[in-house]
């Protein structure tokens, strides 16, 4: 419809005229900021495998040691 009488609707400046929200907006601040899915929870808990610990035994090293210290290079958490 707007195209055919020759508006750009997204040329225009928007304005929010809505009597509610602007009493809304004086009573709380400010709009709600939508959330990230995707954003991150918290840290990662720490999972290492039989086979990595394993290994890490074989060769002489202390498994608790190495665990604590990737985990604190790569911001996990020690179960």
């Amino acid at each position: 419809m707007a195209e055919r009488a020759g508006l750009d609707l997204m040329s225009l400046a928007y304005t929010d005229a809505d009597p509610k929200r602007r009493e809304w907006l004086v009573e709380n601040g400010a709009a709600p900021a939508k959330k990230n899915k995707r954003a991150p929870t918290g840290p990662k808990k720490l999972f290492v495998p039989k086979w990595k610990q394993e290994r890490m035994a074989k060769k002489g090293q202390d498994v608790a040691a190495e665990t604590k210290k990737f985990a604190e290079r790569w911001g996990m958490q020690t179960a």
